[in-house]
């Protein structure tokens, strides 16, 4: 799975349960991914050229130095991904 699915994943179930993610915090490596992630790679803003001004799923991204996870309030859902091996 890739990251972009995991976070949407992650996303949806936390809305289910009436939680509103505000923010999206992205390691280098996870930023990355998304990148070159051919479900989400298409769909980045052309006008917006530094990606972390760029909004995923309607989330603004902050930079995270040990785990890509989603803000809920005050708390930080951590997102359970691995890298594909190539």
């Amino acid at each position: 799975m890739s990251l972009y699915e995991t976070i949407e994943m992650t996303f949806l179930q936390l809305v289910k349960s009436g939680q509103i993610p505000t923010k999206l915090h992205l390691t280098e490596e996870g930023l990355t991914a998304l990148i070159n992630d051919r479900t989400l790679g298409a769909s980045w803003t052309p006008s917006i050229p530094d990606f972390w001004d760029q909004r995923v799923l309607g989330l603004p991204l902050a930079k995270a130095a040990i785990h890509n996870a989603l803000q809920v309030e005050d708390r930080l859902i951590i997102i359970e991904w691995s890298p594909e091996a190539p």
